[in-house]
């Protein structure tokens, strides 16, 4: 009972948190909808008291304001809270943010279309239902707008501490004599590659291809390899500094000099190579394995001393 909980507590997103933002946000946008519509009378509102109904007029605005924080709850809260792992945030992206507020915004329509039937006593119709949703929409751009970029600031946040707590933990140059070789064969099992390991900085996926980026003392260069990277995590030949950190891109991690943050995830300079970006997916494992790496200085950088 208590492993779950430890591991959500342990994660860089503890949903708890995020459900509390989602509330606030719930609430903050119901206000600003109660508000906005109080102020302004859109959409015919302001002729509302010659609207025959024994609901003051005034409460049936605060209506639509509780029914806009009663929707983002069920869609931002409940919904995510019943089947988490579509919206797990270490895998969340712009488009699935986009999804959830065309969800959000079309739930919000349809429960002013009832709330609008059932206080005024008219009939539901397909012609209701698309008039609230075209001003559902218009009304809601403003705080969905306000709503995604709060989003990019908080994983911007997110990221750039943990980078700095990953570099805070990573470990200084050390003395290496033993060098690893790695040897990396095509698709038809001969050896294409073979090079001191410190000397390949990033192996990227290219179609049928794989793009070896290496360092040495001729200078900055690439090779390409025909096969993939899964067949090459397969073989089980690449040395363990060797990491998969995103579906492109296997790194080298003795060769990283620097982690930053962005609102999209980690990324990583690896020698001269700079935004190597970490799949959102593998931020949690980054912050495993890169500290416990320590950082082996190239061909290139040796022969310069």
């Amino acid at each position: 009972m208590l492993q779950p909980l430890r591991t959500v507590l342990a994660s860089p997103f503890p949903r708890t948190e995020g459900h509390k933002k989602r509330l606030t946000m719930a609430l903050g946008t119901a206000t600003f909808v109660t508000l906005f519509l109080g102020v302004f009378r859109p959409f015919g509102l302001h002729s509302l008291e010659l609207v025959p109904t024994t609901i003051p007029s005034h409460l049936i605005l605060i209506g639509y304001g509780v029914i806009t924080g009663l929707c983002m709850i069920l869609v931002g809260v409940c919904v995510p809270s019943l089947i988490p792992k579509p919206y797990a945030e270490r895998s969340w992206t712009a488009g699935k943010e986009i999804v959830e507020l065309v969800i959000t915004i079309a739930t919000i329509g349809l429960g002013n279309t009832v709330f609008t039937a059932v206080v005024f006593a008219i009939d539901m119709s397909p012609w209701l239902f698309l008039a609230f949703q075209v001003m559902t929409a218009a009304v809601g751009v403003f705080p969905a707008t306000i709503l995604v970029l709060l989003q990019l600031v908080r994983y911007r946040n997110v990221f750039v501490a943990g980078a700095r707590t990953i570099e805070d933990s990573m470990h200084a140059p050390p003395e290496h004599n033993a060098r690893p070789m790695v040897n990396i064969s095509d698709d038809e099992g001969r050896t294409a590659l073979s090079i001191n390991a410190d000397e390949v900085l990033l192996l990227t996926s290219a179609d049928n291809y794989v793009e070896c980026t290496i360092h040495d003392a001729q200078g900055l260069r690439t090779v390409l390899i025909r096969t993939s990277l899964r067949a090459l995590e397969e073989a089980g030949n690449l040395p363990l500094c060797f990491w998969r950190c995103h579906r492109s891109h296997i790194v080298n991690l003795d060769r990283v000099d620097h982690v930053s943050g962005t609102a999209q995830g980690y990324r990583l300079s690896v020698g001269p190579l700079r935004d190597v970006a970490v799949s959102r997916s593998r931020s949690t494992e980054l912050r495993l394995v890169l500290p416990t790496r320590s950082r082996i200085p190239s061909a290139a950088e040796r022969s310069s001393v």
